[in-house]
Order: structure tokens, then sequence, then C-alpha cells
């Protein structure tokens, strides 16, 4: 991978740049930075960045930007901002990785427990959401008569 300047830390993409960028920084501009490259491309960019993040158990730079990929997603699945988008990165980046992170066990272990719980909260929540709506359709189109 090619090393930035300054950093030293490798990096394959853009979305890897911004990811160590993001951890850096900490706060939301960091992660900010992320959605808004990631929304920028298209389903083939954002694969093929995904895809450049590691290349295997052996590329230890690599697994360390799958874990800040991880912290990333966990960020934003529990702010609650994007939830279809961020549904559709995390897809496609355990699609990618799924064998890898189950082989990595316990180096992602943390990061991905993390990763698990947020993405429960926020499927809860969407659900909560959907059923109000649908209890509210409901009761108006249950006054239409009146």
């Amino acid at each position: 991978g090619r090393k930035e300047e300054g950093r030293g830390k490798p990096t394959r993409s853009r979305f890897g740049t911004l990811l160590l960028q993001a951890e850096e920084e900490g706060g939301e501009e960091g992660d900010d930075a992320v959605t808004r490259h990631l929304m920028s491309l298209g389903p083939p960019q954002v694969d093929l960045e995904m895809q450049a993040l590691c290349l295997g158990l052996f590329d230890e730079d690599g697994v360390e930007l799958l874990k800040a990929a991880a912290r990333y997603l966990t960020r934003q699945l529990a702010s609650r901002r994007h939830f279809e988008v961020m549904q559709a990165y995390l897809s496609r980046f355990l699609k990618i990785y799924a064998p890898l992170l189950l082989e990595a066990g316990p180096v992602v272990r943390v990061e991905l427990d993390r990763l698990r719980e947020a993405q429960r909260q926020a499927n809860r929540q969407m659900k909560e959401l959907v059923q109000h709506n649908l209890c509210l359709l409901g009761f108006f189109a249950n006054l239409k008569g009146f």
C-alpha cells in the first residue's frame, strides 16, 4: 500500500485514509467525511474501496483498517443517521470480510461485539418506528368515515 505523507500508516484507498483520520481526530467531523466520501461513490466504487482495506490476516495494517471500519460502522449505527445506506455498507463489509473476520477471531472480537450490539439496537429502533407509523396510519384510516 502507499504511505500517506507524514503519517507512516499505509492506506490502500481514500476510504482507508479517511477511516484513519476519523480515528485520530475523533468526533463527528471525521465520521462525516467518511460518510460523505462513501455516499459520493457508486456501488462498484464503494465495493472496490472496501475490498482494498485488507489483503488477509497476514496484513496487520489491513486488519487494523478492518477494525477501524467496524468502529466507524458501529458509531454510525449508534448515531441513527443514514440508516439504510449504513445497512448497505455493513452488508457489503460483512460479505467481503466475513471469512477473514471469523478466522481472525479474538483479534477483532471487541469491535465485532460492539458492531453487533449497535446493529441490534438500530434494528430494534427502526422496527419500533415502523410499528408506530403503522398504528398511526391505521388510526387515521379509521377516521376517514367521520
